[in-house]
């Protein structure tokens, strides 16, 4: 499997998915699985941190259509950052927001886990 799925912090408020190498479809559909375990066990969504700076390829049309399905079933607390993005999937959010306005309200790209982590506690202090 190139992806793992693993909480950045012990209250369960950050996912962070790492995909490397050459990720396959069955290995998204996997995480994807994972993901919703994760959630169920947590009692919660949380925001979701998608890592793809270690892969050579990853599943854009599939990850372009899970950015879209939690951002549209995700309350409006929840962010969603691509980390690592290239700009076809950069190119491919946008057009996403561009058929469904408001659908990538809360999806951002980065180009660190840290600039990630940033983003989150910004949005994080703009809702209280």
């Amino acid at each position: 499997m190139t992806a793992t799925a693993h909480w950045q912090n012990d209250e369960k408020t950050i996912l962070q998915h790492t995909y490397w190498g050459d990720c396959r479809p069955e290995d998204f559909h996997n995480i994807t699985n994972e993901t919703a375990t994760l959630f169920a066990e947590a009692g919660h969504n949380a925001h979701l941190i998608i890592n793809l700076t270690l892969t050579t390829r990853a599943p854009i049309g599939m990850l372009s259509n899970a950015v879209y399905n939690h951002a549209r079933y995700a309350s409006a607390n929840e962010v969603i950052v691509i980390v690592g993005a290239n700009r076809f999937l950069r190119e491919i959010t946008d057009a996403v927001d561009l058929i469904t306005p408001g659908s990538r309200r809360n999806v951002y790209t980065a180009n660190t886990l840290a600039e990630a982590q940033h983003i989150i506690r910004s949005a994080q202090v703009l809702q209280h």
